[in-house]
């Protein structure tokens, strides 16, 4: 069945409608793939685009850790796949195609032996402007819809084939409503879900049973303003980054089942009109790496205390205009940055002791409008 669920905050009151169509669950069993690093095998690079211009979808590299040599293995064409999330068994990727209507959720086979992608089917997300996507246990996915107020839960077989939407919570009004991100915590029982207009974090409980999610009346507001984008839970879930969008600021959390305690806000001093973009904690937890554009265009370090999960700053990297999302490759030696308004993915070296980034020049991609990378190893 579908349930629609709409939550809205007046005072201290909370109204909630609901209505009821028709989906089951699709549950499956089985193990996870095992992702070791393996420095003698080729990689597998995945850039998402927006299609609006010259770009037609997904494109797929393998990437030689000795030679340095990036070989284009194929397009996949699919409108606007501006996020993209793995399944637990490396079988699917799973994509948001980012639409002002008819929103959608696709899934693609990956050939493990070539790189390339195959369609197995897409879904409406029945929210506008799909912008996250994030894997749910092993037979869910779950996306933010940023133009529809709402996030949709999927769940999917074990081929990678997704259901009907399953669940579409609405968190507010249209237009008022921005959720950014849906990320699950480590052990799988929080998912947080980021609202930049209405500058909440929303906690839910995932469940093994009807309903797969129960929200947290409790939950967290950010002052007016500060447009919450994306978060990141460190490995043992026990802090919490976020950064804002609309605001120079990073915060950290301390977390217990769902609960955000703040730790510290950490202000950049970042030109007026910087614009927060993507959060992303080292392999090893040591460094926090944040990315910010139009008034400045840069990725910013932290070194992350063990302890206190407090951060204090070690540096910064230009980098090119809009860099959207960035991603570690395996063994954690680089990065890669969709810096979208370039129209090219960059590549840096990453030191492993003090987190600093170097650029790699002679190495990138140049692709129309990037706006995610997936970089994994061989599948």
């Amino acid at each position: 069945m579908i349930k629609t669920h709409k939550y809205l905050y007046a005072a201290a009151s909370v109204v909630l409608s609901v209505m009821v169509s028709s989906c089951g669950l699709l549950p499956f069993g089985g193990g996870q793939k095992s992702d070791h690093y393996n420095p003698e095998m080729d990689q597998l690079l995945l850039v998402g685009t927006y299609t609006d211009s010259k770009s037609e979808g997904v494109y797929s590299f393998t990437y030689n850790p000795h030679s340095h040599h990036l070989q284009h293995k194929g397009t996949f064409i699919t409108p606007n796949p501006t996020y993209m999330a793995l399944d637990r068994r490396k079988a699917a990727l799973y994509m948001v195609n980012e639409t002002d209507k008819n929103a959608m959720v696709t899934s693609a086979a990956i050939d493990g032996q070539t790189g390339r992608l195959s369609a197995l089917n897409s879904s409406y997300t029945l929210g506008d402007g799909s912008a996250y996507i994030a894997t749910v246990g092993h037979d869910q996915v779950v996306t933010a819809n940023y133009g529809g107020g709402s996030i949709t839960l999927f769940d999917a077989d074990k081929k990678g084939m997704l259901g009907q939407p399953d669940w579409h919570i609405l968190l507010g009004d249209k237009g008022v409503s921005r959720p950014h991100a849906t990320v699950v915590s480590p052990d799988g029982k929080d998912l947080l879900v980021t609202d930049l207009g209405q500058d909440k974090v929303y906690h839910f409980y995932v469940n093994r049973s009807n309903p797969p999610l129960t929200i947290d009346l409790d939950n967290l507001s950010l002052p007016k303003g500060t447009g919450p984008r994306h978060l990141v839970f460190d490995e043992k879930g026990k802090y919490v980054y976020l950064i804002a969008e609309k605001k120079p600021v990073v915060y950290v959390y301390k977390h217990k089942g769902g609960a955000l305690e703040e730790v510290q806000k950490v202000e950049l001093s970042l030109p007026a009109g910087t614009f927060g973009q993507h959060i992303a904690l080292s392999p090893d937890g040591h460094f926090l790496y944040t990315s910010h554009t139009d008034g400045r265009n840069v990725i910013t370090v932290f070194r992350v205390d063990a302890q206190t999960g407090r951060l204090n700053r070690v540096g910064e990297q230009k980098v090119g205009a809009k860099p959207r999302h960035f991603t570690f490759n395996p063994g954690a030696t680089m990065l890669a940055v969709a810096c979208r308004d370039a129209d090219k993915v960059e590549f840096y070296d990453r030191d492993r002791t003090t987190g600093l980034l170097k650029p790699l020049t002679d190495l990138s991609i140049k692709v129309s409008r990037p706006a995610f990378v997936l970089w994994t190893t061989q599948l």
